[in-house]
């Protein structure tokens, strides 16, 4: 794929539909080429699977395939910085057990 060398654009989604794998697999092409893409999702793993989706293949696409890095958004403050990063399926999806079931993350490609 070619890189541009335009500005990192910033994609904001307040639903769980763009994550679901028919938003992405048009999108490859464009998501490939963009240097710097930034998207701001909410991560809604119950829902995925819901829809018929696996959020581990996401998660494994878009960090490893992909190559984005991954920030959770803590609008709760419940560690001492506001972000922070996480690299690893099993503590994403467990930040999504119980009563908070959904997580704000910034997805930055490397």
């Amino acid at each position: 794929p070619r890189q541009t060398s335009q500005a990192p654009l910033l994609c904001q989604s307040s639903s769980v539909e763009i994550l679901h794998a028919s938003v992405w697999r048009p999108s490859v092409r464009i998501i490939l080429a963009a240097v710097g893409l930034k998207l701001f999702v909410e991560f809604y793993p119950e829902a995925m699977r819901e829809m018929g989706d696996s959020p581990e293949t996401l998660v494994r696409t878009l960090l490893g395939d992909y190559g984005f890095s991954a920030l959770v958004i803590d609008e709760l403050r419940t560690v001492k910085t506001k972000t922070y990063p996480i690299d690893r399926i099993d503590e994403l999806l467990a930040l999504c057990e119980g009563k908070k079931r959904i997580a704000n993350l910034l997805l930055t490609r490397r």
